[in-house]
């Protein structure tokens, strides 16, 4: 059984802290394959939502081609607390 996307989002940010945004929602499309949730503009908002609550930090790097922000992504310390949550078996 594959974790819920958002504590997976958060894992793969744990894991390998500085990976991009963009690098980040091709890993999930291709974890996640079929879910509507997955799509990048999805999981852009989802880290959104992350960098308002505080859980990530987001620090710009590039331009893509299409236009859009590259950004570096780091788990804040209230971040990595909710990492707790995650069932032991899930764990990176």
């Amino acid at each position: 059984m594959k974790l819920p996307l958002k504590f997976r989002i958060l894992q793969v940010i744990a894991s390998e802290p500085g990976v991009s945004n963009c690098e980040l929602a091709t890993r999930i499309a291709v974890e996640y394959p079929g879910e509507r949730q997955a799509r990048s503009p999805v999981v852009a908002d989802h880290l959104t939502a992350f960098e308002t609550m505080g859980m990530i930090n987001a620090r710009p790097l590039a331009l893509a081609e299409d236009g859009s922000l590259v950004e570096a992504l780091t788990l804040t310390a209230y971040g990595l607390d909710r990492l707790r949550f995650l069932p032991r078996r899930a764990r990176p």
